[in-house]
């Protein structure tokens, strides 16, 4: 098919002579609109930690955070992790968190609730209860501010 058979008028005037850029502009505007059209913000992680570290993380999605250097997540106890951001979980009745078990397998409890307007904090421990660390393994974490 011909390139000038893909010309396409896509808004108000404008012509699209490259079909590439035609494509990357509808991709734009989707992913605007996916984005866009949730009722929250959102911040995901992947989360691991072992012995006396402090967690580390890996980003998998952000709309909550303009700077993503803001997000420090520190062990406190043994299995007591806080994850800390600029003022952004407000009001508590917005926020709402989820944890997943990651690697590991049924053995093990993971908790995490709200704390401050800036911080979460993170509770794992063995089937017994006992806080421990070296637990979190590829852990999904994610935390929604409603709009």
């Amino acid at each position: 098919m011909a390139i000038d058979k893909l010309k396409t008028k896509y808004s108000v005037g404008t012509w699209v002579n490259n079909v590439k850029s035609f494509f990357d502009k509808i991709n734009e505007i989707i992913d605007n609109i996916n984005i866009g059209s949730r009722p929250y913000k959102v911040l995901t992680l992947k989360v691991s930690q072992t012995a006396t570290d402090n967690p580390t993380w890996i980003v998998l999605e952000n709309t909550i955070l303009s700077d993503i250097n803001e997000l420090n997540l520190s062990r406190t106890n043994p299995g007591e992790y806080v994850v800390n951001v600029s003022d952004v979980f407000k009001p508590e009745s917005k926020c709402v968190a989820f944890i997943g078990n990651g690697k590991n397998d049924s053995n093990y409890n993971f908790r995490i609730q709200y704390n401050t307007p800036t911080a979460y904090i993170i509770f794992t421990s063995d089937i017994l209860g006992n806080n421990d660390d070296s637990i979190l393994l590829d852990t999904f974490v994610e935390i929604r501010v409603y709009n």
